[in-house]
């Protein structure tokens, strides 16, 4: 008899062991998930840039943030951020002035575009396809941080419907 009840005390600690395998599981799954859609919603945006990086054979320029400089300007991204915010990412300077960007954060300036004979004047920032992207950046970030609460609710609803229905 004792080696019953040792067999049932056994298999209720793997039970438990199980259990808590599984929770750690699914949280690990969660946060990995969480990451993923934060990085793919435009806010993380490191995804999208190592790909650029891949795609470029270099380290892509991104766009300036707007309201620091005076005018439209690029500059040298950094190796990893926590929030890209999505800015548009150029292969090289010159693909960034050739899209209007000013080497220079208080005036325009374009020297890889006159070191190449290419500059005739400023060029002319296309303002509507800048402001399609910063939408697409806000929506995509709308869209992930909607699916993201909708997982974490989601998630933490079955973890309270699953310790409730054990205590019962």
């Amino acid at each position: 008899m004792s080696k019953n009840i040792q067999k049932t005390a056994k298999r209720a600690k793997k039970g438990k062991d199980d259990s808590r395998h599984r929770v750690r599981t699914i949280i690990l799954s969660v946060v990995i998930g969480l990451f993923l859609v934060y990085d793919l919603s435009g806010i993380g945006g490191n995804i999208r840039f190592y790909t650029k990086w891949i795609t470029c054979g270099q380290k892509p320029v991104r766009s300036g943030i707007m309201f620091v400089g005076l005018v439209p300007h690029y500059e040298e991204s950094p190796v990893f951020s926590m929030m890209r915010l999505s800015p548009p990412l150029f292969c090289s300077p010159i693909d960034a002035e050739r899209a209007g960007y000013s080497a220079n954060i208080e005036r325009y300036e374009f020297p890889h575009l006159k070191a190449a004979g290419e500059f005739h004047g400023r060029p002319m920032i296309d303002h509507d396809t800048t402001n399609s992207e910063q939408n697409h950046a806000l929506k995509t970030t709308l869209v992930g941080l909607i699916i993201a609460t909708t997982l974490a609710i989601g998630v933490g609803r079955l973890y309270h419907a699953k310790k409730h229905s054990k205590n019962r």
